[in-house]
């Protein structure tokens, strides 16, 4: 027997980028060749090898879904790109409160701004067994769930921790569910604040570029982190 799978549609687009957070302000930057590299701002790094990130700068989170943010910056750009996509799309209200409504959200940090804040409030405590307890029990799921209490939804909700390809799970996984008849539309969304603890682990692991990312290049020295 021969099953035809269902075609699935991508209906509406939501970014939060260092080349701006509207989608046409994106690909402007993009067809430009503009960089979105820049001297990190959010913490110091004069202690470390590197100096350079992708930073998206101030987010300003609409009055309307600032209630329904459940944790810090990671959720705050998961509940923004959430609502630029579901406006984009035009389901602004068709599915909120509904089960048809899907989301699925790819990370690789999740929202460590509160445990960030918290270290950073005892600066001269060595990290503990206390600290790799509290980083390990953190929630992940904290962005899904505030996207889905932004519609009231009682449909899939997931979270999916797969490091660097999050993003493209996250794509792959909400249009499994809509090939599978588990929702009628899925909200995809790949999302990650810019972190410190991320930043010190590759710049000591060695894995990060001083200054840009050469993919392609036989001398490339590394990657370089962002947020968005």
């Amino acid at each position: 027997m021969i099953v035809e799978r269902s075609r699935v549609w991508v209906t509406g687009i939501g970014l939060v980028t260092p080349l701006g957070s509207d989608p046409e302000v994106f690909f402007a930057g993009l067809l430009e060749g503009r960089s979105g590299v820049a001297a990190v701002s959010s913490f110091d790094t004069s202690a470390l090898p590197n100096h350079v990130g992708c930073e998206v700068g101030e987010v300003v989170v609409p009055d309307r879904i600032r209630d329904c943010v459940l944790g810090g910056r990671c959720s705050e750009l998961a509940a923004i790109v959430a609502d630029q996509a579901v406006r984009n799309a035009g389901l602004d209200e068709r599915y909120e409160g509904t089960d048809e409504l899907a989301v699925v959200v790819g990370t690789t940090m999740g929202d460590v701004s509160r445990f960030e804040h918290e270290r950073a409030a005892h600066p001269n405590n060595p990290a503990d067994d206390a600290d790799v307890e509290a980083l390990a029990s953190r929630p992940l799921e904290v962005m899904a769930r505030t996207v889905a209490g932004m519609y009231r939804l009682t449909g899939p909700v997931v979270t999916v921790p797969a490091a660097c390809a999050a993003g493209n799970y996250a794509l792959g996984l909400a249009a499994s569910l809509l090939e599978r008849g588990e929702a009628k539309a899925a909200l995809a969304i790949g999302c990650e604040a810019f972190s410190r603890l991320a930043f010190v682990g590759f710049s000591r692991m060695r894995a990060m570029s001083g200054d840009t990312c050469r993919p392609f290049s036989r001398g490339r020295p590394g990657l370089l982190l962002g947020e968005g």
